[in-house]
């Protein structure tokens, strides 16, 4: 009984640090609506929103949300390994925005080009985060269909 407590305990913590990413992602679209943030504010924003994500996934990877996982359906090592390796990709992309960010003359091209590139990772993050909890809800789908 121990184990489901830590595991609830694991996932709910992951839970809490993706609705914390989702209104990270959320206010940076807002500064991009707004169109008049500068470009060093929006730098902050999205280096703000890597060190959020460098955390985020560390916790994942290390802090037992893929070992929980993985430990209650082996079935699933491939899935889990696959969702990993996505990490370092989303990390050099949101790297790479604030980068992007910092550079800008704030021209409209430029406008453009940062709101294109967010909207994409944003979009690729949150189909990534909907898999992990697909994942979660695979692992434990035999458990609770036992349980009803």
């Amino acid at each position: 009984m121990v184990k489901k407590s830590n595991a609830l305990e694991v996932f709910e913590k992951i839970q809490a640090e993706h609705e914390a990413l989702r209104a990270n992602i959320a206010h940076i679209h807002h500064l991009l609506a707004a169109h008049n943030t500068p470009g060093d504010e929006l730098a902050n924003q999205l280096h703000h929103l890597h060190t959020a994500l460098v955390e985020h996934f560390w916790h994942e990877e290390h802090k037992g949300f893929f070992d929980e996982v993985t430990a209650q359906a082996p079935r699933l090592i491939p899935q889990a390994h696959k969702l990993c390796a996505e990490h370092q990709e989303m990390l050099h992309i949101a790297s790479e925005l604030a980068r992007f960010a910092s550079a800008g003359a704030g021209s409209e091209t430029w406008w453009r080009e940062l709101n294109s590139r967010f909207h994409a990772f944003s979009k690729q993050l949150m189909h990534h985060e909907g898999e992990e909890n697909a994942l979660l809800q695979q692992a434990y789908q035999d458990d609770i269909g036992a349980h009803d």
